[in-house]
């Protein structure tokens, strides 16, 4: 049962482009920046805004948690279109990444049909996320907002700002 695996013969052609160090840098800082502001919302203004929405009355804390919900699953569509784009341009250059994409490490050119293959999956993948943010963003309150109205035709004193939230 000793068997032994080859690897594939090495490939002298294989173009590579390299990291950019800069926009490695701005990457990580905004990640980490952005990981700190999550952080402090949760720990901060997420007790708060609890707090006030149960101090509402019932209809008006619905209201704002839709539209936050809203915004949450609209914000992806600004992703989507950045995604949608990137596959445009794999597909046109038939190369991956495509000419001038600043890089944050070190990435082999992938190029032809497998780059094309791969720039059309970034599009059905953009169209796929576009496609979940609007019915997450339109939908979900809407069938939020019913589900609770059926909840209070059925008992009305059983609905309350915690039922909501």
């Amino acid at each position: 049962m000793n068997r032994r695996i080859e690897k594939p013969p090495f490939r002298g052609d294989r173009q590579f482009i390299e990291a950019d160090k800069r926009s490695r840098r701005i990457v990580l800082a905004s990640f980490g920046l952005s990981i700190c502001i999550v952080a402090l919302l949760i720990h901060w203004a997420l007790p708060w805004a609890t707090n006030y929405l149960l101090q509402l009355e019932p209809q008006k804390s619905l209201r704002i948690l839709q539209i936050v919900i809203s915004v949450i699953f609209l914000s992806v569509l600004p992703m989507a279109w950045y995604v949608y784009t990137l596959g445009q341009k794999v597909v046109t250059s038939k190369q991956m990444p495509p000419p001038g994409t600043k890089l944050i490490k070190k990435t082999r050119v992938i190029e032809g049909r497998q780059a094309v293959l791969r720039g059309k999956v970034l599009i059905v993948v953009a169209l796929l996320l576009a496609v979940l943010s609007l019915v997450g963003g339109t939908w979900f309150p809407f069938r939020l907002e019913k589900m609770i109205a059926e909840r209070t035709e059925r008992d009305p004193n059983t609905i309350s700002a915690v039922d909501v939230l």
